[in-house]
C-alpha cells in the first residue's frame, strides 16, 4: 500500500504513480486519486505477465511472478511536477510458500 497526501485537488493534466527497481525499469503503474488529502493506491508487487498464444486459459498465467526483495523507486508524475521517494521491500515472514531461493529466483527476472 502507497500513500501520498495532496494539498489541493488534482484538476488538470494527467496523474500517474509508478514504481521503479534499481535499473529504472518500471515494475508496476497503478491508477490514482485526484482527491485532496490523504490517498492511498495499492501495488500487488507483482511483475507483468507474460503474453503467450493460449495462455489466458492456463491457471495463474493472468498474474506474473513476485518481484524480488529490495530497494524499489517510487515516482508521483502530477502533469509536469514529480515527486519520487523509495521503498523496500523485504520476504514476508512465516513460513515459505515455495521452496526456490532468491538467487534462484533472480535468474528468472
Amino acid at each position: 500500500m502507497i500513500t501520498y497526501y495532496q494539498r489541493r485537488r488534482h484538476i488538470f493534466g494527467d496523474m500517474k504513480l509508478e514504481v521503479y527497481e534499481r535499473e529504472r525499469q518500471t515494475v508496476g503503474t497503478m491508477p490514482t486519486s485526484k482527491r485532496r488529502g490523504l490517498n492511498r493506491a495499492s501495488w500487488s508487487m507483482r511483475l507483468r505477465a507474460a503474453r503467450a498464444a493460449g495462455a489466458s486459459a492456463a491457471f495463474g498465467a493472468a498474474f506474473g511472478p513476485r518481484v524480488l526483495p529490495g530497494t524499489y523507486t517510487i515516482k508521483l508524475t502530477k502533469d509536469t511536477a514529480t515527486f519520487t521517494s523509495s521503498s523496500s521491500s523485504s520476504r514476508i515472514p512465516g513460513p515459505p510458500t515455495h521452496k526456490r531461493s532468491d538467487s534462484r529466483r533472480s535468474t528468472w527476472h
